[in-house]
């Protein structure tokens, strides 16, 4: 109580209250100093009297204690319960499951019900993947797959924006499977109040979670899964991981002890698939079968994780530009020949001025003779010196059929540049900024290799690739010759899949060992910022001069090898068959293409903020110069798990040029496909892309089993409200009228017309003469 709140109903009778309260003050005094007596009993008596008097006295006044209280009815109140299967879990030595032990709460009848009804307009609502009303909470079937809460709630906050709000009784056990979306918050929420659902003791259960999926150039395994087994009460027990593929076949079985409760524990797995394209497969976790006594788990829904394997995106076509035959081609020939994602594509000058012989014919004729008769102007009919070259690989006789490409559409049809033993003045300085454009604009991949006429025994430096290349030129200095440079992978060397040939680091650096020793090497200043120097060869004095270099330029990437005898490697007798010389060279060939955009691209984005399975299929498109293209027509094939095929049309973004967007959710639990089929504005097909996520709520709706106390007491926090015991609940209703609320009415309580304070100032004047009595006092 406080004295803000009191009010006086009779303000006139002041005066004659002071009046009276003195006269009486004066009675007592001279009665006191009259009375013989203990002193104690005199003050305690005189009290008493004083006490009773003022009571009466201020009863003339009237006092009235008023306030505020919410008008009934006329403020809202939410209630919203969680229907998702968590709450069907059994708590640590509790018969009942959560939604068991809530029943008795969620009936109409139940007291904190009938007390929040009398003083709000209260709505019931459920909610899993969305938000639904419902008349009462009872008959919930905690079905639901999901627990968007998060959603639900920024969901319930726009629903009734604008209209008086009070707060939010939230029934939940805080295991969520969604998040904040991006810009969202808690605070611009009404006042949540969180009932904690179930204990801090977790059930027995073995639970997984999936954590990378890495996608290398490494031959020997390139698909790395990293996943966590977590066990609760199964400790010192033996669990079994397995790796299993889409036709429900165990690729790979490990098997751990569970060593605390609680803990995660790492588990990896490392293969090669045999499959291409989009494949699935999935992680299972569970007791091992030599366990004495068979663990019985809380649920078993949270320990399978099914992810995505992307195989596909070729074939690549790289295009090898070469000044002269050499062995390197060979070897790269020979190292793609059986790899259906690589396709190899040689430009090759066999001379570099095509000969001339003396034809009888008009004198100061600058053409060849031989093409005369075909129709060719003299501008355009092959000229005595041009070089002579030669084409490999190429898709159709037009191909290259004029040498080098001279534009993008040409250039870029290329997902990576192979330069070898090639001089700059073999290209136009058009096409050097064309190369450099391919690999900054285009997202393209470069390789030069150290032949006889790279670098700068080619005279690239103050070129357009010189800014391309991962190292600064030696002008100066060209080349290095030796007859022992020893090669060895640095630190940066060995963290790269792609550089490396063997599984194991003995194995590897015994195959380093075993190879032979190169003779040749370009020299240069030093790497550039940015680029990682990952081989390096030792010479005779100890020295360590850069082999391998590589670094990210624009949207692509670029990488030099300085060793201008690489081909050495092949004529070893530790590797006859040449099986590491031509994995290494299809490891380096993939690395070149392994993130080179298509021009139609799938990009599967999660929209936590809008649910936790709501997809974002954004699908980017360029025209042939790898410029957005607007205007296009997008079909998506999406295949749910059933196989029934969905057909949606893509709408362009407002904020992108060339990209076009669907919002999807997924509400099957499995793999899913999408396949996006492009038109151009001029009616033409683009090449197809295909793409896949996957759905596992369950997963993510087990992955905890306790109560998330931590992220209810956030939510209360930034809301201005608190967390409420499940058996503290009717006395928060019935304490919840004295806050603050929009719409208010006021209240009078009169204190003067209470029958409490007549029974009082008669009991105390009671007291006071039979104290007196009994101590023989007048």
């Amino acid at each position: 109580m406080s004295w803000n709140n009191i009010i006086w109903g009779a303000p006139e009778w002041f005066p004659a209250v002071i009046l009276l309260g003195v006269l009486a003050l004066v009675v007592i005094v001279l009665s006191l100093r009259r009375t013989p007596g203990n002193q104690r009993i005199r003050i305690i008596t005189t009290t008493l009297k004083t006490v009773a008097l003022a009571l009466l006295l201020l009863c003339l006044l009237e006092p009235l204690y008023s306030g505020l209280r919410p008008r009934p009815g006329a403020n809202l109140f939410l209630v919203i319960a969680d229907n998702s299967q968590s709450m069907l879990v059994s708590d640590h030595r509790q018969e009942l499951n959560r939604a068991e032990q809530l029943a008795p709460l969620l009936s109409p009848d139940a007291s904190w019900q009938v007390r929040l009804n009398q003083d709000f307009d209260v709505r019931y609502y459920q909610f899993d993947s969305r938000l639904e009303a419902v008349e009462d909470l009872q008959g919930m079937d905690h079905a639901g797959l999901h627990s968007n809460m998060h959603q639900v709630l920024q969901s319930a906050s726009n629903r009734f924006g604008g209209r008086p709000l009070a707060g939010i009784i939230l029934l939940t056990d805080g295991n969520t499977t969604d998040a904040l979306g991006p810009g969202q918050s808690f605070k611009n929420l009404p006042p949540v109040y969180p009932v904690v659902v179930g204990r801090d003791e977790a059930p027995g259960d073995i639970r997984l979670s999936l954590k990378t999926v890495q996608q290398t150039n490494f031959e020997l395994a390139p698909i790395t899964v990293t996943a966590e087994v977590t066990g609760d009460r199964c400790q010192g027990r033996q669990v079994k991981v397995e790796l299993i593929n889409e036709q429900d076949e165990v690729i790979e079985t490990q098997q751990l002890a569970i060593k605390t409760d609680g803990e995660p524990q790492e588990v990896r797995f490392q293969w090669n698939p045999e499959e291409s394209g989009i494949c699935f497969y999935r992680l299972r976790a569970g007791e091992a079968e030599d366990s004495q006594s068979m663990l019985v788990e809380a649920t078993l829904e949270n320990n399978e994780h099914s992810f995505l394997v992307d195989r596909g995106g070729g074939p690549y076509r790289i295009l090898y530009v070469s000044g002269r035959p050499n062995w390197e081609y060979k070897y790269l020939r020979r190292a793609i020949h059986d790899d259906e994602e690589i396709n190899l594509v040689g430009l090759i000058r066999i001379a570099k001025r095509e000969p001339k012989f003396d034809f009888r014919s008009r004198a100061g004729e600058s053409t060849n003779p031989l093409f005369r008769g075909f129709d060719n102007d003299t501008e355009d009919a092959e000229q005595y010196d041009q070089p002579v070259l030669v084409r490999f690989g190429t898709k159709d006789a037009e191909e290259l059929r004029d040498g080098f490409p001279t534009s993008a559409d040409q250039l870029f049809e290329y997902d990576a540049l192979v330069f070898d033993d090639v001089e700059a003045e073999m290209f136009t300085q058009d096409q050097l900024t064309l190369v450099r454009e391919f690999v900054s604009h285009r997202g393209g991949g470069f390789l030069m290799l150290g032949g006889q006429e790279s670098f700068a025994s080619g005279h690239y430096d103050r070129s357009p690739l010189e800014d391309l290349l991962p190292v600064y030129i030696n002008a100066t200095k060209k080349r290095g010759e030796s007859s022992q440079f020893r090669m060895q992978l640095t630190r940066e060397g060995w963290l790269e899949p792609w550089v490396r040939v063997k599984p194991s680091e003995l194995e590897e650096n015994k195959r380093i060992e075993q190879m032979p020793a190169f003779r040749t090497v370009n020299l240069v200043r030093r790497d550039k910022p940015g680029a990682a120097v990952l081989v390096e060869v030792r010479d005779s004095e100890g020295e360590l001069l850069p082999a391998l270099v590589a670094r990210e330029f624009g949207h692509g990437r670029t990488a030099a090898m300085l060793i201008g005898d690489f081909w050495r490697w092949g004529l070893s007798r530790e590797d006859p068959s040449n099986q590491d010389m031509s994995k290494s060279w299809r490891q380096m060939l993939r690395w070149l293409v392994a993130d080179v955009p298509h021009r139609v691209d799938i990009d599967i984005q999660a929209r936590p903020g809008q649910g936790a399975d709501t997809q974002a299929i954004v699908v980017t498109v360029r025209d042939e110069e790898f410029q957005p293209l607007d205007n296009a027509k997008i079909q998506l094939a999406i295949t749910p798990p059933d196989g029934t095929e969905v057909l949606l049309e893509a709408q362009a973004s407002n904020r992108l040029p060339g990209t076009y967007q669907v919002i999807y959710m997924s509400r099957q639990v499995g793999a899913y496909r999408v396949e996006a089929r492009v038109t151009g504005p001029d009616g033409h097909a683009l090449e197809e892309e295909v793409a896949g996520w996957t759905s596992e709520p369950a997963a993510a709706e087990f992955q905890q089993l306790v109560p998330n106390r931590r992220l209810l007491d956030s939510l209360a926090e930034e809301t201005g409200g608190e967390v409420v015991e499940e058996n503290k609940l009717e006395r928060f209703a019935r304490q919840l009228p004295q806050r603050d609320f929009e719409i208010n009415e006021p209240w009078i309580y009169p204190l003067w017309h209470q029958t409490w304070i007549f029974l009082l100032a008669i009991g105390l004047l009671c007291f006071e003469w039979g104290l007196r009595r009994w101590k023989g006092l007048p």
